[in-house]
């Protein structure tokens, strides 16, 4: 909990006319009340604030005004503060972190400062290191890869029927989606970030590389998103795969849509981060599955690691032989898409397909995320992992 260390005097706001429907006219509203005041935090110097309760409630960071002085040992007093006392007249409070709250609406708190309280981030620094973990990353994988809007910037909400909504992407109390609040709280806490490598999962079926598709898919088709309608490489919710699910719960979450993928990448850039695209595969087989196990079990196992896919001939100390056959099965994993079928429009399908419309495979996953990269920004070639990724 912060410790009131200034303040301003409290300012009153005078009422508003409200226009209503009465012969009257107009009718006053009341008052309101405003104050600015300053709390310090804690001893020594702090990397940001987190989320901030006003009498043990949750607040939305972006409806207040606040300024953090980190407790740094050179800090400067707070403009404001000078504004109001004076200039020379107001200590910098140098090695204390304290934070100024600029013009604070007492309404919902019965006209009065309410009872603050802030999660503070640090660093732990230890004796006779020059920086922490957190200032020497300066790239980071952005996982799990998958949840119908979980990158989308545009706040989603499922239409439930009348008077009822259900937020797709905002489970804090934040008014910005997970991927913003995220964002803004990595970028404050790995000052040094440069780059981000984004993650987006279609899903394989089969270890036998020559039967495996690989496509996106959702967790429900009850409801689409609002303002955002699913939509990945041409195929709309309906026409989509469902993820497997377990006692009633998806495993995976869905395929992030196409324009949320877009919204992602120029979020990052506009933020000076450089972006990896990287196209990942989850496999959905289940107990039960029954498939032939090019491993020599009963059926494939539960929910493979994609590395596991190979051959479906045998192997042989622990290689899978050479043949013509193999090879059929590894062009038909590759598919035949070609990068003059991947057709890129705008409105809600950013990219569709001109060619074979169930050619499911390898290059299509790609080649659409290629042309998708592209819509959202110039892409450079880049050494990753993979032949699959891309710097944009």
């Amino acid at each position: 909990m912060g410790s009131p260390c200034w303040g301003a005097p409290a300012r009153a706001h005078a009422p508003r006319l409200k226009r209503i429907s009465r012969p009257e006219g107009t009718i006053p509203e009341n008052y309101h009340y405003t104050v600015s005041f300053a709390m310090a935090l804690c001893e020594g110097e702090v990397q940001r604030v987190g989320r901030i309760w006003a009498d043990g409630e949750e607040i939305d960071r972006n409806s207040i005004q606040i300024h953090l002085h980190t407790g740094a040992e050179d800090q400067l007093p707070d403009g404001l503060m000078e504004a109001v006392e004076g200039a020379g007249t107001v200590p910098a409070y140098r090695g204390t972190a304290y934070v100024v709250i600029e013009d604070l609406n007492l309404t919902p708190y019965g006209n009065r400062i309410p009872n603050l309280s802030f999660e503070v981030v640090r660093y732990i620094r230890i004796p006779g290191e020059t920086a922490v973990p957190a200032e020497l990353i300066e790239g980071v994988a952005l996982i799990p890869g998958t949840g119908e809007y979980a990158l989308a910037t545009t706040a989603v909400h499922y239409d439930q029927g009348i008077g009822r909504k259900e937020s797709a992407n905002i489970n804090t109390k934040q008014s910005a989606s997970d991927f913003r609040v995220a964002l803004r709280e990595m970028i404050e806490e790995l000052p040094n970030l440069k780059s981000v490598t984004l993650v987006v999962s279609w899903f394989g079926d089969d270890l036998r590389c020559g039967s495996c598709s690989i496509r996106p898919a959702v967790e429900q088709k009850d409801c689409d998103g609002k303002p955002l309608v699913w939509s990945v490489s041409g195929l709309d919710r309906q026409a989509a795969m469902l993820v497997p699910t377990l006692d009633g719960r998806p495993v995976y979450g869905g395929t992030p849509c196409d324009h949320s993928v877009v919204e992602a990448i120029r979020e990052l850039k506009s933020r000076g981060i450089k972006v990896t695209f990287y196209p990942f595969i989850l496999m959905i087989q289940t107990e039960g599955n029954g498939l032939p196990d090019p491993y020599g079990g009963p059926e494939q196992a539960c929910l493979p690691w994609r590395g596991r896919i190979t051959s479906s001939i045998p192997a042989r100390q622990g290689r899978a032989p050479r043949s013509t056959n193999v090879h059929d099965e590894v062009k038909c994993f590759f598919g035949q898409t070609r990068q003059e079928d991947i057709v890129c429009s705008s409105g809600t399908k950013y990219v569709s397909l001109s060619g074979p419309p169930n050619d499911w495979s390898y290059r299509r996953f790609v080649l659409h995320y290629a042309a998708l990269c592209r819509e959202a920004g110039e892409i450079c070639p880049k050494v990753g992992d993979g032949p699959h990724q891309a710097a944009v």
